[in-house]
């Protein structure tokens, strides 16, 4: 390749990954991709592999196993990242004031010997308010080492939308 156009590549890619780089680091990105449905609650995943062998699951949550593609879809390479969105319809269309309607989803990833079982789970309850009623959500997250050898299993929501449907983003990461 002729010294000018190598240097004219060189700076291209240079270039692409500072902007890939902006991008991760800009906290105004939005990170739900929400369903067009507008009664759909969506919990958008996403997963961190910082290990230097593959995250697989190891046991599959009921959206993961109920997919239209295989399991192994879901595997993260080597210090990788992965992302996916679940739909949840119509799950929040009728919140009673007894007790909290509650979207839970756990499943756990294997990479070598450690393994972290990841739960995403959102609350809804009816308060009242004076003379209005409110619907309260709680989204929380929680990852636990529960391999052979330990783990950091790290969970952090990164987005949330206060009102209806409630969906969030939230990632999970293994070390």
């Amino acid at each position: 390749m002729p010294p000018l156009i190598n240097t004219i590549t060189t700076g291209l890619a240079l270039t692409l990954v500072i902007c890939t780089s902006s991008l991760a680091s800009n906290n105004t990105y939005k990170t739900i991709e929400l369903s067009d449905d507008p009664d759909t609650t969506t919990i958008h995943y996403y997963l961190k592999n910082l290990t230097l062998n593959k995250m697989s699951i190891s046991t599959p949550s009921k959206k993961q196993s109920n997919a239209p593609f295989p399991l192994s879809h879901f595997d993260v390479p080597a210090k990788g990242k992965y992302d996916y969105a679940a739909d949840f319809p119509n799950y929040f269309s009728s919140v009673a004031f007894t007790e909290a309607t509650v979207l839970s989803e756990t499943f756990s990833y294997a990479s070598g010997n450690k393994e972290c079982q990841f739960t995403a789970s959102l609350e809804v309850r009816l308060e009242k308010q004076g003379e209005s009623v409110t619907r309260v959500p709680h989204w929380s997250g929680n990852g636990k080492s529960t391999g052979a050898e330990a783990a950091d299993c790290s969970t952090e929501i990164l987005e949330v939308m206060d009102s209806f449907p409630n969906s969030f983003s939230i990632e999970f990461s293994i070390e």
